[in-house]
């Protein structure tokens, strides 16, 4: 999750950064935007997170 905010959902990158497959990154976000909903897109909230994964 911490990757993803860091690289602002660019799949690639964040596979590149975890050394696993871009298709990987998409299958757990998938399941992350579950959970979260419209909170991934709100800038407050993404920068409340990227400060508790840190």
């Amino acid at each position: 999750m911490r990757a993803w905010l860091l690289h602002q959902g660019r799949r690639e990158d964040v596979a590149r950064h975890l050394v696993i497959h871009p298709q990987t990154v998409r299958y757990r976000m998938d399941g992350i935007r579950e959970l979260l909903d419209d909170e991934l897109t709100d800038p407050g909230r993404v920068l409340e997170l990227i400060i508790a994964l840190a």
